[in-house]
């Protein structure tokens, strides 16, 4: 998944790692929004680990980020650690997608999304709330 914002790398990055460092325990947990670990924060990379509490499930999450003409260009990829959970009901794309929207990323003016159901299983029936 691509996304696009039209703010610096560093701006995005900060908000997504403030946001992950708010969910990283399940106190007051709702609707998978909680048990987020940054596993390793690189100049131009953020690897995250994502417990799904409702499924059980493990998912490995990175976020790239790449300055660019109109803003940061920033890729996405998540995969589930459990081996049986190819039909994982999205939550690989809502685990990315609750922490861009949880960190207000969504909102800013020039904001993109660019994915699809050949990019993320599943995306089509994605309920992230």
């Amino acid at each position: 998944m691509s996304r696009i914002f039209g703010i610096q790398c560093s701006e995005v990055e900060a908000a997504l790692i403030s946001q992950i460092q708010e969910w990283s325990t399940a106190t007051n947990c709702q609707d998978d929004k909680c048990n987020y670990e940054i596993t390793e924060d690189e100049l131009d990379s953020v690897r995250v680990k994502h417990r799904v509490t409702s499924l059980d499930y493990i998912n490995a999450i990175i976020f790239r980020f790449r300055n660019g003409t109109n803003g940061c260009h920033v890729n996405g990829f998540s995969i589930s650690i459990n081996p049986y959970a190819y039909f994982d009901g999205s939550t690989n794309y809502c685990g990315m997608h609750t922490l861009i929207t949880g960190s207000s990323l969504d909102q800013e003016p020039e904001y993109q999304e660019m994915t699809s159901e050949k990019i993320c299983t599943q995306y089509s029936i994605a309920n992230c709330s």
